[in-house]
């Protein structure tokens, strides 16, 4: 059994193997950005809302920031995230202040 020959530029180098060159990264970026454009390409407007249509699991921040879905149960849980590392940075600078 021969093990799998890969290239330098490649979106296989940069994620399955770790590869951090110039190329490799570039690679990476490029599928990033091919794989969200296809996302958000595929919402439809359902009541004023663009909606995920390749999404699995609505309700969600990953929804709501990756795949752009604007459905109610993907901003409400966006919105709760948000509030919530909000307070999260006021009670750290709280603490600190307090020192």
């Amino acid at each position: 059994m021969t093990k799998k020959q890969w290239q330098h530029g490649s979106y296989y180098g940069y994620n399955k193997k770790g590869c951090k060159c110039d190329p490799c990264v570039e690679a990476g970026r490029e599928y990033a950005e091919t794989w969200r454009q296809r996302h958000l390409e595929s919402r439809v407007l359902i009541h004023g809302r663009l909606v995920s249509t390749t999404l699995k699991i609505h309700g969600t921040c990953n929804g709501y920031t990756n795949f752009g879905c604007r459905c109610i149960s993907c901003t409400a849980a966006n919105t709760e995230a948000v509030l919530r590392n909000r307070r999260k940075k006021n009670d750290s600078k709280a603490a600190a202040g307090a020192q």
